[in-house]
């Protein structure tokens, strides 16, 4: 397992590659890290909870983003 960026993880030992965010709701300093990508997608505050509300598109967006895609 390989950590890429301080929240993602790339497990090379399946078939395929698969990169996964080993973020973690429950844990304050990686609620900031969760509403950051929120924040990024909406161009600002968002008011967003990650313990009440699901954030699996806004880190997709953001790993999109750090791709380049638009």
């Amino acid at each position: 397992m390989k950590l890429l960026k301080n929240y993602l993880l790339l497990l090379p030992e399946s078939e395929t590659t698969r990169i996964i965010s080993g973020l973690d709701q429950n844990n304050p300093d990686h609620q900031k890290t969760i509403k950051g990508f929120f924040d990024n997608a909406v161009g600002g505050e968002s008011g967003f909870d990650p313990t009440t509300q699901a954030w699996c598109a806004a880190f997709v967006s953001h790993i999109l983003e750090e791709l380049g895609a638009d």
